[in-house]
């Protein structure tokens, strides 16, 4: 049986509230649960596992039985479920268990994501073979270019669409390079860069990478006086000028900023890294990501 990865919706039992999740579990028709803790690199975690179905094969003498293993991280409150059903042959000791999927809360991160994978597995569950251990890196990214796309089209915008257009595609870009961008790029500086630097043995290995960090956060200030100039007066041909000079310089930047970490960065992380070290970077990354956010906030 192929192990699947789900997101959870609101009529699934796994859900993000902790209390709630325990509530739903306890109702459900449970023959036998265990409460365990684990620990997988930094990672304190406990997990409920609760058996929910026996079946009997009267023909081949094989027996089933689903469970449903709920974990609960005890550092970063990621809560997801993995649903398992367990085979074994009457006559013998051999037991398989095999995961049937893996139910994720919406609006997880990949890091997130990443982290509850490996969380699974350090619990003697099977791998839910992830394609690389820059994966949810990689993933990461691709959630963020539709955001980083439409910094090109709020700028082809200008002088061709009304202008109450153009203030709310500005107000939308700003919004998403100060809330999401600026998190993520001060996580890689705090985590990922520091990381990159130890396995090549030079500190200044990324210094390219953090001078373009730089470089978006000037553009990102200039972008906000430019936003501040626009929700007050309309704008003159100059300030259009220089709109489109700031969106479209953003849109290069980080297009190629992506690309270069991509293709230089995180395939030196896959060749080098530990399952263990990728876990430890995605929680310090995803500490440090929140971290940033709330100081927005």
């Amino acid at each position: 049986m192929i192990g699947v990865v789900e997101r959870i919706s609101s009529t699934d039992i796994a859900c993000s509230n902790s209390a709630t999740l325990v509530t739903a579990i306890s109702e459900l028709n449970v023959y036998t649960q265990s409460i365990s803790t684990g620990k997988f690199a930094s990672t304190l975690y406990t997990y409920k596992s609760v058996e929910r179905e026996k079946m009997t094969n009267s023909h081949s003498e094989e027996s089933t039985r689903k469970t449903s293993h709920v974990f609960q991280c005890m550092q970063c409150d990621l809560q997801f479920q993995a649903d398992t059903v367990t085979v074994r042959v009457e006559g013998t000791q051999e037991e398989e268990e095999q995961l049937v999927r893996l139910r994720l809360p919406e609006g997880i991160s990949p890091t997130q994501r990443a982290i509850a994978e490996q969380m699974y597995v350090s619990s003697g569950g099977e791998s839910t073979h992830m394609k690389s251990l820059t994966q949810p890196l990689r993933d990461e990214h691709r959630e963020l270019l539709p955001h980083i796309e439409r910094l090109r089209t709020v700028a082809d915008a200008i002088g061709t669409e009304p202008e109450e257009s153009v203030r709310r595609g500005v107000d939308e870009v700003y919004t998403f390079l100060t809330e999401q961008l600026t998190p993520h790029a001060q996580a890689e500086e705090r985590v990922l860069y520091p990381a990159v630097g130890r396995l090549m043995g030079a500190a200044e290995a990324t210094a390219t990478m953090r001078q373009e960090h730089r470089d978006i956060h000037q553009y990102t200030q200039e972008l906000g006086i430019l936003r501040q100039h626009l929700s007050e007066t309309s704008l003159s041909k100059p300030d259009e000028r220089t709109l489109r000079r700031v969106l479209y310089g953003l849109y290069a930047l980080i297009k190629g900023h992506f690309a270069r970490e991509e293709e230089i960065y995180l395939p030196l992380l896959d060749t080098r890294l530990t399952a263990r070290d990728a876990l430890q970077m995605f929680e310090a990354l995803e500490m440090a990501a929140q971290e940033a956010k709330r100081s927005v906030i």
